[in-house]
């Protein structure tokens, strides 16, 4: 199958039919057009760069051909999208003329687009070649379908003003003649009551494709279906735009970020001259809006603008209120009274983050790209290692290592290391290692990604069997993070605990439990007591106060814990249920079966899965008390339950980094 994504000439008809996947409605729509009797709807295709307009005329070309009654009654001549030739409708008629002699190899058709070019009178030009094209026709019994693109700038720009009315007339007296004609945009010919195409066509807009058609889309260019609301971060991610969800797709198949620039770059190089007009065309106070709009790449609200361009909130919003007026941005999203705006073709964004000379821009927009695409687990697993170890051997770039970066700090802030098995991590480690020679190279040594990676190493190194290794790398990079980022940076108290974390895993209980308490007095202060870090590092000092046998100390901390984390993030996340079970595990067995039956029962129906380690934890807990209180005999799983439970090393679930 042809991958051509911009130029549909270059697909055959079963290209098309494979290709033509979304727009099936408007096909319709434009087909019943040619079912009608006369006289015929004349119709124009409205929608955006990439929205599928080119696609959507040539499928309605194939369909005419594989209809029996379609194909006898309509001869489609669809024309170049570039027609700069065409300075006058007798130029169109020529052109259309040309097409179709071509395209029926009729060397008769050939010779009398020749004569015509030398035809010096212009108005009798247009009348023959008008003339000749629908002869054509008649003498194969058919009517001319002219299929046109970019109405808009033939109309606007290429012809004089009242060479419109000459086009009408045409079209409202020759009954063999249809028009199927596409624009990026609405144009003053279509527009103004005064002009030629005012309430002239049948209007046919090509919105933003909705999550089923993404769905769709996705999966004809990858075979991998969006399954649940998967396809909703691709449809925010694209605006929609077929073209853009096409270059993705191809891109998610084969995860090479040369690829995915190089593809991004083309299609940016393809728009530059039309995205280049249209944003100078715009006033320049409204310009700079737009253009900070761009930048933030994000949905932004009106106040975010102002701080960005220096004016007023209250003059941005007049401009914003403009740019939606003239169809170049979007109100996307409203809440507590505030409006949060975005550019109408999400491609803008892109051409204008990719053109950036400092490559900031570039970042952003590929790193956002690639968490849209795929979740933390996967970036980490299939797209980090090809870029910090690409195939070619070569290092990656000073790009690609500030994307890497980008992306670590996602794969951080999801947690994944905290969900990795030592085997996973193990496997992962040569990635970062990897990451952190380009990093130094390209970043420095005292660059925050790069202090961070060699965080990330010194716990890799930890939780695949070597704490003290561990200890040792992490004593270096907490200096290195306090002297740089200071004492209360979070990745600066981070390392902390991991220092605390693997000196209990040496079996120093005693000293862990004081690092932590020293942990938690700094996060309370530099970020806050309801931090998530900081209840993190509480439960870490309640879980080493249990561990150091100070019973009541550690049912008092766990239950303040509990209750602080339900306010914080709720009664079903896993942070408050692990507290619940920390407090179950150390209370008096009565009382105990009541809070651990309610973790078991809130885990089981909301929270984890069945393989989780705190759910395994509390049923067995919840077995050992069945036991305990004899309130009844265990069933055959939670016998199970209970001897897992009590062959494990811990009775509490181990305490996470």
């Amino acid at each position: 199958m042809n991958r051509a994504v911009h130029n549909v000439v270059q697909l055959s008809n079963a290209d098309v039919r494979d290709r033509f996947v979304v727009r099936g409605h408007e096909l319709d729509e434009l087909v019943a057009h040619l079912r009608e009797n006369d006289p015929p709807r004349h119709a124009l295709v409205i929608g955006q760069r990439g929205m599928g307009k080119s696609l959507l005329l040539r499928r309605v070309a194939v369909a005419v051909a594989d209809d029996v009654e379609l194909s006898v009654r309509w001869l489609p001549v669809l024309l170049p999208e570039e027609l700069y030739e065409v300075t006058s409708i007798g130029d169109l008629w020529l052109a259309a003329l040309d097409r179709l002699a071509t395209d029926l190899s009729d060397a008769d058709l050939t010779a009398q687009h020749r004569a015509l070019l030398a035809e010096t009178d212009p108005s009798r030009m247009e009348a023959l070649a008008l003339q000749r094209l629908l002869a054509a026709a008649r003498e194969r019994g058919c009517k001319v379908l002219l299929l046109v693109e970019n109405l808009d700038m033939l109309l606007g720009h290429q012809v004089a003003s009242d060479e419109g009315w000459a086009l009408r007339q045409a079209l409202q007296t020759e009954h063999d003649l249809l028009l199927m004609a596409t624009a990026v945009s609405t144009f003053v010919q279509a527009e103004e009551a005064s002009k030629a195409f005012y309430g002239f066509f049948h209007r046919i807009d090509l919105r933003p494709l909705g999550d089923d058609d993404v769905r769709s889309l996705w999966r004809d260019v990858t075979g991998v279906d969006l399954a649940g609301s998967r396809a909703v971060p691709i449809r925010i991610l694209t605006g929609g735009n077929p073209r853009l969800i096409t270059v993705l797709g191809r891109f998610s198949e084969h995860p090479d970020l040369s690829n995915l620039r190089q593809d991004l770059e083309l299609l940016i190089d393809d728009y530059t001259p039309y995205f280049k007009a249209n944003i100078e065309a715009l006033p320049p106070v409204e310009r700079k809006v737009f253009v900070t709009l761009a930048d933030i790449w994000a949905p932004a609200t009106a106040a975010e603008v102002a701080e960005r361009t220096r004016m007023s909130s209250s003059k941005v919003s007049a401009l914003l209120g403009r740019l939606v007026g003239r169809g170049a941005i979007e109100i996307v999203d409203q809440e507590a009274g505030r409006q949060r705006y975005e550019l109408s073709e999400r491609l803008y964004n892109l051409y204008h983050l990719l053109r950036r000379p400092d490559g900031e821009g570039r970042v952003r927009a590929l790193v956002d790209i690639l968490t849209h695409l795929y979740g933390p687990d996967e970036l980490l697993r299939s797209v980090l290692p090809g870029i910090v170890m690409p195939t070619t051997g070569a290092p990656p770039s000073a790009l690609d290592t500030r994307i890497a970066s980008g992306l670590q700090r996602l794969i951080d802030e999801a947690g994944v290391w905290d969900k990795m098995s030592p085997a996973e991590l193990e496997e992962s480690r040569p990635v970062f290692e990897s990451l952190l020679g380009s990093q130094q190279a390209s970043l420095g040594d005292d660059h925050t990604d790069t202090l961070l990676t060699r965080q990330q190493i010194a716990c890799c190194v930890g939780r695949t069997g070597d704490p003290e290794t561990a200890l040792t790398l992490l004593a270096g990079v907490a200096i290195d993070q306090e002297r740089i980022l200071g004492l209360d940076d979070r990745h600066a108290l981070r390392s902390r605990a991991l220092i605390a974390y693997f000196t209990g895993k040496i079996g120093e209980a005693h000293k862990a439990l004081e690092l932590y308490r020293r942990v938690v007095s700094q996060s309370e202060r530099a970020l806050g007591p309801y931090d998530r870090d900081t209840l993190i590092a509480r439960a870490q000092v309640a879980y080493y106060t249990g561990e150091t046998s100070d019973v009541s100390s550690a049912r008092e901390l766990y239950r303040q814990l509990a209750k602080d984390n339900e306010g914080v993030r709720g009664p079903n996340d896993r942070d408050t249920l692990a507290s619940l079970h920390g407090l179950a595990y150390y209370s008096e067995p009565n009382s105990a079966f009541e809070i651990a039956q309610e973790v078991v029962r809130r885990a089981e129906q909301h929270t984890l899965d069945q393989d989780d380690e705190l759910l395994r934890a509390a049923r067995g807990l919840h077995a050992m008390l069945l036991v305990q209180t004899g309130s009844r005999d265990l069933l055959p799983r939670e016998l199970r339950d209970l001897q897992s439970f009590l062959t494990a090393p811990e009775g509490l679930p181990p305490d996470e980094p």
